[in-house]
């Protein structure tokens, strides 16, 4: 399962996704920080980034997990992205078809707490890939969190 996510602030743009095996344990994660633009935009560019840590560490069979029901509309009709978005979109579509098998699906945003929190963080580069052993404390537990089967309740 790869979570992904995009964020939008007034100065501030980035996305963010986190690799996890079948027990929740982080494999991989990356992050990265562009211009701001609109929200679908990020949040596109956080499945893009997930697809491509994928497609460059060989991870064939991949889930997507976001939090944005938008994007994940994209892929499950025959509607598509804003026009200035299609070159990512076609991007995306050709990860896609790099993989054995690939799903997308949407997940509540209390479920997507550590790509929510990779999307926030302000690295200097555009794509930047970070091992569990350099997760910052607060990702550290989150994760741990996660692993515990937390409940989260909804307001």
């Amino acid at each position: 399962m790869i979570n992904t996510d995009g964020s939008l602030s007034s100065d501030h743009a980035g996305y963010g996704a986190i690799a996890r095996d079948g027990e929740g344990t982080p494999i991989l994660a990356v992050v990265g920080s562009v211009r701001p633009e609109s929200v679908i935009t990020h949040e596109l560019q956080g499945i893009a980034a997930g697809l491509t840590m994928a497609v460059n560490h060989n991870f064939r069979r991949i889930c997507i997990g976001t939090d944005s029901k938008v994007a994940c509309s994209y892929f499950s009709s025959s509607r598509n992205p804003p026009w200035r978005l299609l070159p990512l979109w076609h991007r995306i579509k050709r990860l896609c078809g790099s993989l054995e098998s690939f799903r997308i699906c949407h997940v509540l945003r209390q479920a997507n707490r550590a790509a929510d929190y990779l999307a926030s963080t302000r690295p200097t580069r555009e794509y930047v890939e970070i091992i569990p052993d350099s997760f910052a404390e607060d990702l550290k537990k989150i994760v741990f969190e996660d692993c515990s089967n937390t409940v989260y309740y909804r307001m």
